[in-house]
Parts: C-alpha cells; sequence; structure tokens
C-alpha cells in the first residue's frame, strides 16, 4: 500500500466479535482505486485459504464485552457479532469519548503508523522462537528511560520512570480477587528469574547507550560490533526509543496548548479497589505536589508516550494481566539493578519536599526539557 497510502496501521478489538482493525490514511481517489480494492481482495484470498477456524459464544461474551466497553467508554453497538472470515468496511474510529479532538486522535494514529512495521517484525521475531514477554519488557524499560526526566541533574530518567510501571502494577494488583496473594505469586516469579532479567536490563541499558552516543564524534571501533551484538539480543530497543523520542517532542507542545488532552482517558471507570498497596498509599498522601499530576505538560507527555506503549502492547498480543505482571516485573528489575526502591524514591524526592519553600529540582529539569534542553 506504500505508493497510495500516506499512512497505514493495525490494531485488535473486541467490538462486534474478536477482529483485526487494517487502518489507511489515503486521498479519495487511491482509497476508491487503489487500496480499497487491494485490501479486500488480498484479505479475502488469504481468508479463503486459511480461514479462523475459532468457534466462540456471543452470549457467554456479552457481559465481558459490556464491562470493556464501559472501562473503555466505547459507544458503538456491541451486536450482532459480525461473520467470521468476514472483510467489512467501516469510517476511521477516532475514539472521540476518550481522546476528545480530532488532533489527538491524528497524533495517535501517526504513532501507530509510525511503529506498524515494528509490530510485524515483532510477530515475525515470536514466531520465529522470540518471546513476546522479553520483547514487551524491553520497550517497558525503553520507554521508561527515554521519555522520563531524572530526579535529579546527573541521575538515570529510568528511576523515575520505572514509577509509572510499578504504579501501573500496583493498581492491577489492588483490584484482584486477593491482592496479597496475586503479589506474592508476582514477587515468586521476579525471585526465580531475577538474574535473567537484571541481565535484560543491563542488555537494554547498553543499547540505549550506544545509540545515544552515535553521534558524539568519539572513536567508535569497537562499538558497531558491540552495538548489533546487543541489538541482537535487544532487537528493536533504538528503533523504538527514536520513535518515543520524535512523538513525546511533537505531542508536547499540543499537550501545553489545550489541543490534546489527557482529560478523557481520566474520566473512564475504573474497577474497585480491594487493597492499597504502599506505593499507592504514599502516592495519595497529603505531600502538596498533587497538582503536578494535572498541570504539568511533560509529565502530561510522560504518560502519554506509557499509554501508546500499551496500546503497542495490546496490537502485539499482550493480555492485561501480563502486561500487569511485566510491569511488576520490570519495576523489580529496575530496583535491583539500580538500588532503587519506588516508595523510596517518592518519599525521598517528592512527599519530603515542602512545596511553599523550594521548588523542586524534578520540576525545574523538567521545564527545562519542555524548553529543548534535555531529551
Amino acid at each position: 500500500m506504500a505508493p497510495w497510502a500516506e499512512a497505514a496501521w493495525f490494531g485488535r478489538h473486541w467490538l462486534r466479535g474478536p477482529h483485526l482493525r487494517l487502518n489507511f490514511r489515503c486521498r479519495g481517489t487511491d482509497w476508491e482505486e487503489r487500496v480499497r480494492p487491494t485490501v479486500t481482495g488480498i484479505v479475502t484470498d488469504y481468508l479463503r485459504a486459511r480461514p479462523s477456524a475459532a468457534r466462540l459464544d456471543e452470549g457467554a461474551l456479552a457481559p465481558v464485552h459490556a464491562r470493556l466497553a464501559e472501562l473503555e467508554m466505547e459507544t458503538g453497538p456491541r451486536h450482532p457479532w459480525v461473520p467470521d472470515n468476514t472483510v467489512l468496511e467501516r469510517p476511521y474510529d477516532h475514539r472521540l469519548p476518550v481522546l476528545e479532538s480530532l488532533r489527538a486522535s491524528e497524533l495517535l494514529a501517526g504513532f501507530l503508523s509510525d511503529t506498524n512495521g515494528q509490530a510485524f517484525r515483532a510477530y515475525e521475531r515470536v514466531r520465529a522462537g522470540g518471546a513476546l514477554s522479553l520483547l514487551a519488557l524491553d520497550l517497558m524499560w525503553t520507554t521508561t528511560s527515554v521519555a522520563a526526566v531524572p530526579f535529579t541533574t546527573g541521575g538515570e530518567p529510568i528511576e523515575r520512570g520505572f514509577l509509572s510501571l510499578r504504579s501501573h502494577a500496583d493498581a492491577f494488583l489492588s483490584r484482584t480477587r486477593d491482592p496479597v496473594a496475586v503479589r506474592a505469586a508476582f514477587d515468586d516469579r521476579f525471585r526465580r528469574q531475577e538474574t535473567v532479567l537484571c541481565e535484560r536490563l543491563r542488555s537494554v541499558e547498553a543499547a540505549l547507550s550506544d545509540g545515544a552516543t552515535e553521534g558524539d564524534g568519539a572513536d567508535r571501533s569497537d562499538r558497531s560490533d558491540r552495538s548489533e551484538a546487543v541489538g541482537d539480543v535487544v532487537p528493536f530497543v533504538t528503533e523504538w526509543a527514536a520513535a518515543v523520542r520524535h512523538h513525546q517532542r511533537i505531542a508536547h507542545p499540543l499537550l501545553a496548548s489545550g489541543e490534546v488532552s489527557m482529560g478523557g482517558a481520566a474520566r473512564a471507570p475504573r474497577m474497585p479497589t480491594r487493597r492499597t498497596s504502599e506505593f499507592h498509599a504514599v502516592l495519595r498522601s497529603d505531600h502538596g505536589h498533587e497538582d503536578f499530576v494535572r498541570t504539568d505538560d511533560w509529565f502530561a507527555s510522560f504518560r502519554l508516550m506509557m499509554n501508546y506503549l500499551y496500546l503497542h502492547l495490546n496490537r502485539l498480543g499482550l493480555k492485561p494481566v501480563d502486561r500487569a505482571l511485566l510491569c511488576h516485573l520490570a519495576a523489580l528489575t529496575v530496583e535491583a539493578v539500580h538500588g532503587v526502591d519506588a516508595v523510596g524514591s517518592f518519599q525521598r524526592y517528592v512527599a519530603s519536599v515542602d512545596p511553599s519553600s523550594e521548588r523542586p529540582e524534578w520540576r525545574r529539569i523538567g521545564e527545562a526539557w519542555a524548553a529543548g534542553g534535555a531529551g
């Protein structure tokens, strides 16, 4: 489709039956004369040769999809399901109840289109024997490294960024039937895999370090071989980092101007909390910096990149429960490798700083990034 489509991306969805959505942006004449007939022909021939044989119970899944519609603010009809092995044309879904504006929809579509090739290559990697869980961990660590800014000058961005992974995991754990038991199972998983996970994080950070110094003019006579070897282990890290950096810079001024907002996602309903984690208890304490979450434009751009990461992992087939487990493992790994802990870091850099007497260094660093002085 490259000659006729300006952008293209695919995603998974459940509305009116589990399906793939193939999205294209092109001129009307190219859609009518080129893209639509070509795509319809290719997909129809594929389904005819390899039809889906899955048998799903629409009635049994109705309560699940009703709950998904509530959580995702999905307003479209859920029934009847579209027959399996069917190609159906529909207008593009801009997800306005969540994204709130066409500009926000275009921003998301641009990111998903720019990373579409990475998604296909990830599928190829998994088909060849690679582990989706490891690829997901790589992208989690990469995003929290390159989209974050540090708490202090000279600090590591991931030592701040990983708090988002901790928060995501804790939110999931707090809503399970038995948060204590599930957390214990997650912790046990980490203990059994700690050595491998720590080595993986070090490989990701080595790849990011090599990528960051490519244009520094230093002697790199042996760097290309090392970078190639690291790239074989963590194959999508540098490409993903570049996409995140690029789109975060595009998003930031739009968030600052109000043209794009995180407000829609914040209004989405949540499952009831059964047990508040220690981290969330500190996060929600009366520390005086609560306005930061609502008013800081750098933080909004960071949250947006994390949301984009999770959407990308969804289209790779990662289930929500597995995503929560991996966020937990990723956060514990950062703590082990960097010698930090989420609760202690938040208490030290945020909760213990009196906003009436001093301006936290991390606010100044975020403002410098926003002004183009970092990142």
